[in-house]
């Protein structure tokens, strides 16, 4: 979560992450600091945004593949869990953005972008048609591969940052 006066970030559990700049490479700030102001039609527009890719990224996936295919919210989640951790460490460690723009890009346009509302859902469908093979490997995959795409998304941004 993030602290709403700008101040460290803590993890789910309420744990303090550690992000500061000192601890990077480099901590010279590249740009100056950015304004800590974003109002609320600016967050809704990212929510509107988020969704509205995810939608058309849902829809892409589904013309790619025929059939009843609901891998595509797997496929959303991967993507904004790797988007996730790229804005992570560039938003915080690199550009030092304040607590409003984080939440903009962070929990309004990926938090609308990535959807386990959604992925419940389709193991319920899943479940609910029989297939628990198929909903069982939907969870493991998606969970696995979407903590394995934040790590890649932070690994790779460590990589160019420094």
């Amino acid at each position: 979560a993030i602290n709403p006066k700008n101040g460290p970030m803590t993890s789910a559990n309420g744990n303090k992450l550690d992000n500061s700049p000192s601890k990077t490479p480099t901590s010279k700030r590249v740009v100056p600091p950015h304004s800590n102001s974003v109002s609320p039609a600016a967050e809704q527009d990212a929510i509107a945004i988020g969704a509205i890719a995810r939608f058309q990224l849902s829809q892409s996936f589904i013309k790619s593949f025929s059939g009843d295919f609901i891998y595509n919210i797997m496929v959303a989640n991967i993507v904004g869990c790797f988007l996730m951790g790229v804005c992570y460490e560039f938003m915080n460690l690199k550009m030092n953005f304040g607590v409003e723009w984080r939440a903009f890009c962070m929990v309004g346009f990926l938090g609308a972008f990535t959807t386990f509302s959604s992925f419940a859902l389709d193991v319920f469908i899943l479940v609910e048609r029989g297939n628990f093979l198929n909903a069982g490997m939907y969870i493991l995959s998606s969970v696995l591969f979407s903590i394995f795409g934040l790590f890649v998304g932070i690994y790779i941004m460590r990589t160019i940052i420094t």
